[in-house]
């Protein structure tokens, strides 16, 4: 992707606040409606193309990366390098957090009137067991309808690693017909990514337009520990890591990354972003297809740096309007519990949010709380899945140069 491309991808997202500005403020007016339904369609639409990406692209990259290594024994390097990153990048993340809500405070002294979450759709989320069960599916095709990421890497992973038991014939038909299926679906996201400016143009407005600027001000507080925390964690944690253990410059990696952080950032959804996301990995940062395709799949799904710090903050933040005082070792629980929802948390928007119904319960705080802070989730959501989509990118260039699985990018930046 160009530069001019990014500047179109910008010049979307400002015009898109103002646009939404505009239709926020301006509802009585005559068309005003018509032009709002037209940006939402224009929003859903691309977002659907994205997410139309995902099962394949997941599918044919993790089947193609892992019959391509000639030996066993380095799949199992690749997939305990990328756990290990992506726990202590989690763990790091959510300390953050709690250690900002709690030297700031943000909820004490803050009165508001606890209200029914009617935003969202909030379900009381299964226990984290019954989430690893369903990591194995007894139907894969139910997978694939449900859109059961987690299952379905388990399968994918499971199957590539099969490849290299059976005859050669076999292996060498099934790659090549996964191949083109990767090869035909990465012209696809080339076609779709040429759109982004005005996808980004159309969910930002869609957004601003919806929600405006009045329900962020008695929030406030609770935004700025959030946004400090995400920034603290990906504009120094995560850099440190990455001039640690690969010596690579973080300002130049972001800049190869900025088309997936701005469409994460707009989307608010690490699965849809993913398309991109192994687009810019590749082609702009010259990861190779091997490690790119394993590492930023399962990174989409089960490593959420951001809904770690924030699934943290925001319970406590929670806690603190009600009165509540958290032990030390109900603090811990969040924490633990933080760490195993944002792995269970699916990569789409507001999940978060029905996710911080199993850390709520198992701190004893009532249900009803989430309320409290579902009205600016979209916000804070964008915000974090940034973290997230970034912390994967960090992760899949220090696990790909550790591999000596980086070479020069095929775009110039």
């Amino acid at each position: 992707m160009q530069k001019s491309k990014q500047k179109h991808i910008v010049l979307g997202l400002v015009l898109g606040c103002l646009l939404g500005l505009i239709l926020n403020t301006q509802k009585g007016l005559v068309g005003v409606g018509v032009l709002q339904d037209l940006v939402d369609f224009i929003g859903s639409s691309f977002l659907r193309l994205l997410r139309m990406l995902v099962l394949p692209l997941i599918i044919s990259s993790i089947i193609v990366s892992l019959a391509k290594i000639s030996e066993l024994s380095t799949i199992g390097r690749l997939g305990v390098k990328t756990l290990v990153f992506y726990f202590v990048s989690s763990l790091v993340a959510a300390c953050i957090g709690i250690t900002l809500v709690n030297v700031f405070q943000p909820g004490v002294g803050i009165e508001l009137e606890l209200v029914k979450n009617d935003a969202f759709d909030v379900h009381k989320p299964q226990p984290f067991l019954t989430i690893l069960a369903k990591v194995i599916p007894s139907n894969p095709i139910a997978a694939l309808v449900e859109f059961n990421v987690i299952a379905i890497i388990f399968y994918s992973v499971f199957f590539g690693f099969c490849l290299h038991l059976v005859q050669e014939r076999y292996r060498q038909s099934m790659l090549g017909f996964f191949e083109a299926i990767y090869e035909i679906t990465m012209k696809m996201v080339e076609i779709v990514i040429k759109f982004i400016p005005i996808g980004v143009f159309a969910l930002i407005a869609s957004v601003v337009a919806k929600g405006g600027t009045s329900t962020f001000k008695p929030l406030l507080s609770y935004i700025v520990v959030v946004a400090v925390g995400l920034a603290l964690h990906a504009l120094a944690v995560l850099p440190f890591f990455l001039k640690l253990l690969s010596k690579q410059s973080p300002y130049h990696y972001m800049r190869a990354m900025s088309p997936a952080l701005l469409m994460a950032f707009s989307t608010a959804s690490s699965s849809a972003t993913l398309p991109v996301t192994i687009n810019c990995a590749q082609r702009r940062a010259g990861i190779s297809d091997r490690t790119a395709g394993f590492v930023l799949p399962l990174g989409a799904t089960i490593n959420m740096d951001g809904t770690a710090l924030y699934e943290c903050v925001a319970v406590i933040f929670v806690s603190q309007i009600l009165g509540y005082d958290l032990s030390i070792a109900q603090q811990f629980v969040i924490v633990i519990t933080a760490l195993m929802v944002s792995v269970g948390a699916a990569g789409i928007p507001y999940a978060g949010i029905v996710m911080m119904t199993l850390i709520v319960q198992a701190v004893g705080l009532p249900l009803e709380a989430i309320g409290i802070v579902a009205a600016v989730d979209t916000l804070v959501g964008m915000l974090r899945t940034v973290v997230n989509v970034w912390s994967d990118s960090v992760g899949t260039y220090i696990i790909a140069n550790s591999e000596g699985d980086v070479t020069q990018p095929s775009e110039t930046l």
